[in-house]
């Protein structure tokens, strides 16, 4: 089975899972407050498995070029907030802020190699970009580790 096919698979999964919990919560308007935060943990779950698949197909395509810097960068953000909305702990928080300072490390030291040759997919726009994302991704980052000290 080709990555594409795992990928699209999965996908398929994760928005059934989702959809489910979905239709779930929205049949039980008296339903109990812990069954509802049992719900959102789930929905909550199920996005971040979603975003996760969507990031993923997203680097592939970017590395094969179907897919802008911009479009990367932006499922990178949507993977990292559905980890730190599914973080129950501060700690949980300063995980999913620095795998995305890693991801956005990553893509930078992959376009600033292109930058400095001067090649297709180095353009001065796409370095400067990835850089001030990654520069924006460590600012939450020390953000999260200062809020998370007692």
């Amino acid at each position: 089975m080709t990555m594409q096919k795992i990928l699209t698979v999965t996908a398929c999964l994760a928005s059934l899972t989702g959809a489910a919990v979905l239709f779930g919560a929205a049949n039980a308007a008296d339903t109990p407050k812990p069954a509802l935060e049992q719900q959102l943990q789930e929905l909550l779950k199920a996005r971040m498995e979603t975003a996760q698949v969507a990031y993923d197909a997203s680097l592939a395509a970017f590395d094969a070029g179907n897919v802008t810097l911009d479009q990367l960068m932006e499922a990178s953000a949507k993977l990292t907030k559905a980890q730190v909305d599914l973080a129950g702990k501060p700690e949980e928080v300063v995980m999913a802020l620095s795998r995305h300072v890693e991801r956005a490390k990553q893509t930078e030291a992959q376009i600033a190699s292109l930058f400095k040759v001067g090649t297709k997919g180095g353009e001065a726009k796409d370095y400067f970009s990835v850089k001030r994302e990654r520069e924006s991704a460590e600012i939450e980052l020390l953000k999260a580790r200062i809020k998370a000290i007692p």
